[in-house]
């Protein structure tokens, strides 16, 4: 997130009722939040966040500000025909858009775009097998015959040697170059929070330490009730005419019916908390300071890693469970600092499907702590840049 975390804004005491009361305060909420109070000027918010401000998934995530829409086009084509393929894909890139907009027009306050380290990059793509290059190409295909103009020429494929040449980059097959961002999303949304706080001092209020432990409807509801769903917290009872649930993966904690597994018929849904890793490293003063140009992601097959037999009078535990390698690694680098960022799976389900964000996955970080010297050549990871050598002189 950042050392000297934001401020984490909690009053003396909880309203009593509130209009709309929304549970998290990441960037789903945040922006929900920003439309409320722009669409609704009777409106009165109440954001209920368990721990620190901006403190889940948005605050920890690597600040990749991109779009898969090209190489999951043929998937969506396959599972929810091309009408609807167009649609998301068509919204996922006018996402990444989007926030450009936002930051540029202010609306979330002045200097959030230099603070959060907002810019366009180029997107890099590097397949690591020929499987992989075979999908992307076809995917791209449909893409390019089925979008609208708006949105053709996201991406170009590129052969080995570029890659490797140009980018440094080993064990590949393949890849692409594609349009992206990238950001600190830490800084941007609690700066945009501080921001509607100071716009809205009288109709927004954020409330952290604030765990939401259970949401009923009041037991004296009916249907000219102002406020008929009642929110438990440690803090006391909140009543409201409506509430959001902005908790990504914990959200089946408080709607339970979201955990069941859907029924013969379609009913039911299956929501579960899956836990990234995340890694910032420091890759030495020869490893390429590209954060201002490009970001990279590191695509294979997935691979089930089975464990080796137990070993006689040994209980099975987690530890003999099997590690299901994503095949995906993902990377972008502080323009400013050099650091990367990369993160990936490898991991237990277990370990995977996993709320509990006080921890890392193990498996995951060995992966993580060996992947870029995997991807990269050995060139770019000396322990002098080669000016610094040359400047060397032997004295006699």
């Amino acid at each position: 997130m950042q050392i000297r975390a934001h401020i984490s804004p909690t009053s003396a005491s909880l309203p009593p009722t509130a209009t709309t009361v929304v549970i998290g305060s990441g960037i789903t909420a945040c922006s929900l939040v920003n439309a409320l109070l722009q669409k609704d000027l009777d409106a009165d918010i109440v954001v209920c966040e368990a721990r620190g401000l901006t403190s889940g998934a948005t605050g920890r995530n690597g600040g990749h500000l991109v779009s898969s829409a090209v190489a999951d086009f043929s998937a969506l084509q396959a599972d929810f025909g091309t009408a609807m393929a167009v649609k998301v894909a068509a919204f996922t890139l006018a996402n990444v858009e989007r926030m450009f907009e936002v930051v540029a027009s202010g609306e979330l306050g002045p200097g959030v775009g230099e603070a959060s380290e907002l810019r366009r990059v180029d997107k890099v793509l590097a397949l690591r097998d020929d499987g992989a290059v075979g999908k992307l190409e076809a995917s791209l295909e449909a893409f390019e015959a089925n979008m609208p103009e708006r949105w053709k020429g996201q991406m170009r494929m590129v052969g080995k040697g570029e890659l490797e040449e140009k980018y440094k980059l080993r064990n590949v097959a393949g890849g692409a170059i594609g349009k992206g961002g990238a950001l600190w999303p830490y800084r941007l949304i609690t700066r945009a929070w501080a921001h509607l706080l100071s716009q809205h001092p009288n109709r927004l209020r954020i409330e952290t330490w604030t765990p939401v432990t259970s949401v009923a409807t009041s037991p004296s509801a009916d249907a000219t009730q102002q406020h008929p769903y009642l929110l438990t917290t440690p803090r006391g009872p909140i009543a409201a005419t409506e509430v959001v649930y902005c908790t990504n993966g914990h959200t089946g904690h408080l709607l339970p019916r979201l955990r069941q597994r859907p029924g013969p018929g379609g009913g039911g849904a299956a929501l579960f908390p899956l836990r990234g890793t995340m890694t910032v490293q420091d890759c030495g003063p020869s490893f390429p300071d590209e954060g201002a140009r490009r970001t990279l992601s590191f695509y294979g097959s997935v691979k089930v890693v089975l464990p080796p037999p137990p070993t006689p009078n040994k209980n099975s535990s987690s530890n003999n469970d099997p590690v299901f390698d994503l095949g995906l690694h993902y990377m972008q680098q502080n323009a400013a600092t050099g650091a990367v960022f990369i993160g990936g799976e490898s991991a237990t389900a277990a370990d995977m499907l996993n709320a509990d964000d006080s921890r890392a996955s193990a498996t995951s970080l060995a992966r993580l702590e060996g992947v870029l010297r995997a991807e990269f050549k050995d060139e770019v990871w000396s322990e002098k840049k080669e000016e610094e050598e040359e400047d060397e002189v032997d004295v006699p």
